[in-house]
């Protein structure tokens, strides 16, 4: 009987056999000839190091063994490529094994020394017999090729190679960026008029070395475009999580090429939030040394300004207004607090349970967007009912305590 779906071969896998030497040849000026570690793939060389892979971040210690182990010539872990052909010309991406390579090219290159017995010796303070055995070191290579570029199987197959150090949503989302359009327009969006960096706490960019940002940028617009839809296939809403940064629950949905009244809602949306921020600041200005680098994340206001966009996306314009002003009036309440949302205490959010309180599931969003309604609707008695703490004179205000922030 035929398997159906069976999983079918995605590459061609060889082996060969080479030298470290051979990989780190200087040429007549000095400069590495087929692999620099401080550059990326765009640089010529034979081998490259993909914009997926991660920028070394290994401590001396570590750096130090590993020299330790080509001296003694322990074995040491293959390297994987994936073989292209670019101009005529064939070249190789490091898939695995670039960290070692790096460090191990830094050494050869005197931009740290290796440390034995009470010694400490740059390569080039090393006596020529002893630096032949480094160069004479030998390694394998384990080349892809034949790649099936139209299910992406170079990404699945580094993916897998990463399971004994998982890779972070922010390194997955930016190895699709030239294949998933969402995360391609993650990226790009950044650049948009509509779009506020200093308070999206996108004002660095997204970049290779500053990736930080981008899973929630990600998952605003997906949230955006992909809401409706969910809600039509799982009517129960505690087992959606729309607002939730997670690569691998939006995977199949970012390879979606995105509609053009896709865009238009999130420009529009962006837009309605841009004018609640630039309302909140012009009715209260901003403290000294306030940081305003806070909307960008779903699990605090703009989580629970976006479910509610969603949800009234067709109501009257009267609606919407009445929502952002809302929205301005319980953002400078908790710039004006210390223990309201979040900060302190979070007294708006007693009497729920952990979950509800900071998840970003729809269900958990849903909850503090249904408190703090209840709040703005009857403040004096939602208060006394949860013992929720507020402060509604900005001349009370101690101090310029900051919002809290997410770091990369």
């Amino acid at each position: 009987m035929a398997l159906q779906n069976f999983p079918v071969r995605a590459m061609t896998r060889t082996r060969q056999e080479t030298t470290l030497g051979d990989i780190f040849e200087l040429d007549s000026s000095d400069e590495p000839k087929y692999f620099n570690s401080r550059t990326r793939r765009q640089n010529g060389m034979k081998y490259r190091i993909p914009e997926h892979q991660r920028h070394p971040q290994w401590k001396e210690d570590q750096k130090n063994l590993l020299i330790d182990t080509i001296f003694r010539n322990y074995p040491m872990s293959g390297i994987t490529v994936s073989q292209h052909i670019e101009d005529n010309e064939m070249y190789f991406d490091l898939e695995d094994g670039q960290t070692r390579l790096s460090v191990l090219q830094e050494f050869y290159m005197n931009e740290f020394p290796f440390t034995f017995d009470g010694y400490t010796k740059e390569f080039q303070e090393l006596p020529s017999a002893i630096q032949r055995k480094f160069e004479n070191y030998k390694i394998t290579i384990e080349i892809l090729s034949d790649l099936d570029e139209e299910t992406h199987d170079i990404s699945e197959a580094f993916d897998r190679l990463q399971n004994g150090s998982p890779l972070s949503d922010k390194d997955l989302y930016w190895n699709r960026k030239d294949q998933y359009p969402l995360v391609s327009k993650a990226i790009n969006i950044i650049n948009e008029q509509y779009w506020s960096s200093g308070h999206m706490n996108t004002a660095n960019g997204i970049t290779d070395k500053n990736r930080g940002q981008l899973p929630h940028v990600v998952t605003l617009i997906y949230a955006i475009i992909n809401y409706h839809g969910m809600v039509a296939q799982e009517p129960q809403v505690t087992k959606r999580k729309t607002f939730t940064k997670s690569f691998r629950s939006q995977a199949q949905k970012l390879k979606h090429e995105i509609s053009e009244v896709d865009n238009a809602r999130i420009q529009k949306f962006l837009t309605y939030l841009n004018e609640i921020i630039s309302d909140v600041y012009e009715t209260l200005p901003r403290f000294d040394g306030e940081k305003v680098n806070i909307w960008g994340d779903l699990g605090k206001q703009t989580g629970m300004i976006l479910r509610e966009w969603l949800d009234n996306e067709n109501a009257d314009e009267a609606v919407m207004e009445a929502n952002g002003e809302k929205w301005v009036e319980m953002i400078n309440l908790e710039r004006m607090s210390g223990d309201l949302m979040y900060r302190g205490l979070r007294t708006m959010w007693n009497g729920m349970t952990s979950a509800a309180k900071q998840n970003t599931s729809d269900a958990s969003i849903g909850a503090r967007l249904q408190r703090v309604n209840e709040f703005f609707a009857n403040r004096e008695e939602t208060a006394a009912k949860n013992a929720i703490i507020y402060n509604q004179n900005v001349d009370d205000v101690e101090g310029e305590e900051e919002f809290e922030t997410d770091s990369e």
